[in-house]
C-alpha cells in the first residue's frame, strides 16, 4: 500500500506536512513562459482549446481549492486565459492547440526574434 490516503499517489503521504497556502497561488508565484500575446490570437488559442479533441477536457475554469492538495491533473488555464501543462520538474509549458500547431511552428521558425536563424 502506498502512503498516500486511499492510494491516491496525486496527494502528499500521510505524514507530510502540507503547505500553508492553496497550490492554485503556489503556481502563479512560480517561474513562467513569458508569453505575450495579442486578443485576436489569444481568442484563436482558446477557441482551438475547445475544439481539440485532447485539449477541450483538459481547458476548464476550475481552479483547484484548498482541500485538493495537489490536482490531479497537471494542467492549468492561467490568468491570461491560455492553457498550461506542469511537467514532471513542474516547469510551465504552453498547450498549443491542433489547430494552431503549423502556425506556431511556422511563427517561430521564421521570426529572426523566436529562434536560431530566420527562414
Amino acid at each position: 500500500d502506498l502512503p498516500f490516503p486511499e492510494n491516491d499517489h496525486w496527494t502528499y503521504p500521510v505524514e507530510f506536512e502540507k503547505p500553508l497556502e492553496p497550490p492554485s497561488e503556489e503556481w502563479e508565484r512560480k517561474s513562467h513562459l513569458l508569453i505575450a500575446l495579442d486578443k485576436d490570437l489569444t481568442k484563436q488559442f482558446v477557441e482551438g482549446y475547445k475544439e481539440d479533441p485532447f485539449f477541450k477536457e483538459k481547458y476548464t475554469q476550475e481552479i483547484p481549492n484548498d482541500k485538493m492538495v495537489i490536482t490531479p491533473s497537471h494542467f492549468r488555464v492561467g490568468s491570461d486565459q491560455l492553457l498550461y501543462f506542469l511537467d514532471a520538474d513542474w516547469a510551465t509549458r504552453l498547450c498549443v492547440p491542433r489547430s494552431l500547431i503549423n502556425f506556431v511552428l511556422k511563427w517561430i521558425h521564421d521570426s529572426a526574434f523566436e529562434s536560431a536563424h530566420a527562414g
